[in-house]
């Protein structure tokens, strides 16, 4: 049997859609076809102004917010020669780490939601808004800011970031261990993911995986280690 999945289904989010061959409930083969989620972002970028084009980078990745504003005014600033100050600098890393913890929250999340476990998911969701709440209050948005500009930020870190920032840094850590035991070990997950869909370190490369997924192969490569930017190289980590 033929069956399509996606790409309008819940499971595949509205971004993929993939035919399978099924005998049974048994998937024997399968035919990915991609590129829903793309959006023309490049050719809109054409008819807006450089700086105009901003908002758009926030929803390339949606959930990665002034993550996503970073390459694109960087590549901006590297055609124009343009020198950001190191305070700036630091503060679009601290935003986009801040991004980035929180997108890895909802992959954490989710990623079980699919799988059957819905448990995890409200921990992390309640986890994410204490992230937003500090986002909102030095951009004055949640989730698209659009707040970094060609030359640093839209304006100087407000009174009292420091609070919000220490709140976050004394609350995450103690939560490590609970996700760990509660989501990356839960047997709904582990169950329904363990030796499905394999990949090594060779395959990884072929594909041009990235991040997470490439590390989890053995592969010790991150980005910001290896061609570092923004300051990055003056952090531990």
């Amino acid at each position: 049997m033929f069956l399509n999945l996606g790409p309008n289904h819940p499971s595949a989010h509205g971004a993929f859609r993939v035919i399978l061959q099924l005998d049974g409930e048994e998937v024997k083969d399968c035919v990915p076809d991609i590129g829903y989620h793309h959006r023309g972002v490049e050719k809109m970028a054409e008819r807006q102004t450089w700086h105009s084009f901003i908002p758009y980078t926030d929803r390339v990745d949606y959930l990665g917010g002034c993550a996503q504003n970073m390459p694109y005014v960087m590549g901006v600033e590297q055609l124009a020669g343009i020198t950001v100050p190191d305070r700036a600098q630091c503060i679009r890393v601290m935003m986009s780490e801040l991004f980035r913890i929180n997108n890895h929250l909802l992959y954490i999340g989710t990623a079980i939601q699919d799988a059957g476990g819905m448990t995890p998911v409200f921990y992390m969701f309640a986890d994410r808004q204490k992230i937003y709440d500090a986002i909102e209050a030095i951009t004055g948005f949640r989730m698209h800011p659009a707040w970094f500009r060609i030359g640093g930020t839209a304006h100087d870190l407000p009174n009292n970031w420091q609070k919000l920032i220490r709140e976050i840094l004394e609350w995450m850590p103690k939560r490590l261990k609970e996700y760990h035991t509660a989501a990356l070990k839960n047997s709904v997950f582990v169950g329904r993911t363990r030796n499905v869909a394999q990949y090594d370190a060779k395959s990884a490369l072929a594909w041009g995986v990235t991040g997470t997924g490439l590390r989890a192969t053995g592969i010790d490569f991150d980005v910001r280690k290896y061609r570092p930017y923004s300051g990055y190289e003056k952090l531990r980590f």
